[in-house]
């Protein structure tokens, strides 16, 4: 087929209708580096598929139908470094299959049909960098499994049926810096599992029916940084949790049904984002972040939370983005006053019906503010004294009146389904964006938008305007986009979108 195309070097077969490949197709390709046979319609690999192809360093097969591959299919590929199988319907595979890979250094298995895989299967894939499992039905692990892919680097397993893991399958990994196991069925993992993984700095053990994290699980994880326990069955944050992990900067513990935290839990000082979201929280240990100098984000939302303590977080001195979303807070007055470098704060679904003036005293910095639905009948004058503030939320409260006493520098103003009947704009110069859709506006006056003519968007949808609002807009000669939708506007004169 290939005759006197002996000086090949890549060969592109992808997306084509091919279904079977003829025993020794490519033997007239010597030099061949490159072969890409991406969907397709492949079902089978036999013995003498890749005869001839002792140069291949990539073979990309992902995306076809195959079944089975024979037990000397791959070998021929003596020099082959990358190989890509994902996405086809393999169950189950022989353990010569990659018996003369000795140069394999990445391997993508991940969205295929296998329910085990053979102990000696990686044997001679000694330098083997990244190995990909995703998406399969694997349950079980021999323990001998990765006994000779010392080099391995990433480990992907997520998304399988794994129940267990043997306190010995990563015993051999010592350079492994990625693990994925999310999304499996394991409900405990053993301390000492993990130990022989000292240069690993990812672990991602999320959405599994894990109920507790023992006290020593990370002990020998020195180089670990991003930690993911999210959408587990937690209960109990000890104090020993994390011991050993000294370098975490980033934990996701998030949708955990979380009953209890030790004040010691986070030992570490390194971290930089914590997410504690949707753990139903009704309290937060006083000294829990007391430790925590270089947080930079903090996630608490979706919790029960009714009140913070003053001095919950006093250490967090470096704290940039903070979420309250989604709790039961009816007041905050200074528990959130020694947050000086806060830059975005979310404190919507709430309770709130009102703010101490000093609320937000110290936070200089503060671009961002959500108040989204709450209780609040104005725009609070704590809100009013944040000179860096740039986007404010107040959807869904009760508010009635636009009027603030001094002027602000908001570039966004939301403030859709409220009680609004007024719209006084003259304290917001600096707006470009202002969205005040179902409220109760009757009329517009050609003095509205006076002095806001940076304005690029305006959303008056879903209140009662009925009049011709003539040369109201005039004076926005920036105004891209105008929504005047759902009301009952009955006249439209050439003066309504004057200017």
């Amino acid at each position: 087929l290939f005759a006197g195309l002996n000086q090949l070097t890549d060969l592109h077969l992808d997306h084509n209708r091919i279904e079977d490949l003829p025993d020794r197709m490519f033997e007239d390709l010597p030099l061949l580096n490159e072969l890409y046979l991406t969907f397709n319609y492949l079902e089978r690999l036999t013995k003498d598929s890749f005869v001839g192809l002792a140069k291949l360093r990539k073979l990309a097969l992902q995306n076809n139908r195959i079944t089975s591959i024979d037990s000397e299919s791959f070998k021929p590929l003596l020099k082959l470094k990358s190989l890509y199988l994902q996405s086809n319907k393999l169950m189950n595979l022989a353990p010569e299959t990659f018996l003369s890979q000795t140069k394999l250094g990445s391997l993508d298995m991940s969205a295929n049909r296998l329910t085990e895989l053979p102990k000696d299967l990686f044997r001679e894939t000694i330098v083997l960098e990244t190995l990909l499992l995703s998406n399969n039905s694997l349950s079980q692990l021999h323990p001998d499994l990765f006994e000779s892919v010392v080099n391995l680097i990433e480990l992907q397993m997520e998304n399988n049926q794994i129940a267990s893991l043997d306190q010995t399958l990563f015993r051999n990994l010592r350079k492994l810096n990625i693990l994925f196991l999310e999304n499996n069925r394991l409900s405990h993992i053993f301390p000492g599992t993990f130990d022989p993984l000292q240069d690993l700095s990812l672990l991602h053990l999320s959405k599994n029916g894990l109920r507790m994290i023992e006290g020593g699980l990370f002990r020998n994880l020195p180089n670990l940084k991003y930690l993911f326990l999210e959408d587990n069955l937690i209960s109990t944050l000890s104090g020993e949790c994390l011991d050993g992990a000294t370098q975490l900067q980033e934990l996701y513990v998030r949708n955990n049904p979380i009953q209890s935290i030790d004040e010691e839990f986070l030992k570490t000082s390194e971290l930089t984002q914590i997410l504690l979201s949707q753990c139903g929280l009704e309290t937060i240990p006083k000294n829990l972040f007391a430790k925590q100098r270089s947080v930079r984000k903090l996630s608490l939302g979706g919790n029960k939370l009714t009140e913070l303590d003053p001095d919950t977080f006093r250490s967090l001195d470096r704290l940039r983005e903070l979420d309250l979303s989604d709790n039961r807070l009816r007041n905050i007055s200074t528990s959130l006053a020694t947050l000086s470098s806060l830059d975005v704060l979310d404190l919507s679904g709430n309770r709130l019906r009102s703010l101490a003036d000093n609320a937000f005293e110290n936070m200089k910095f503060l671009k961002r503010l959500n108040l989204e639905n709450n209780k609040l009948t104005e725009i609070p004058p704590a809100v009013i004294k944040l000179p860096k503030l740039k986007v404010l939320t107040l959807e869904k409260n009760n508010i009635r009146s636009t009027a603030v006493s001094d002027k602000m520098k908001l570039t966004d103003l939301y403030l859709a389904e409220n009680e609004i009947s007024i719209l006084r704009l003259e304290n917001f110069p600096s707006l470009e964006e202002l969205y005040v859709e179902h409220n109760k506006l009757q009329s517009l006056s050609e003095d509205t938008f006076v002095n806001n003519m940076q304005l690029k968007t305006v959303d008056l949808s879903a209140n009662r305007l009925s009049g011709p609002l003539e040369r109201v807009f005039a004076v926005l000669r920036n105004l891209e986009t105008l929504t005047l939708s759902d009301n009952p506007l009955g006249v439209i004169t050439p003066a309504t979108f004057e200017g």
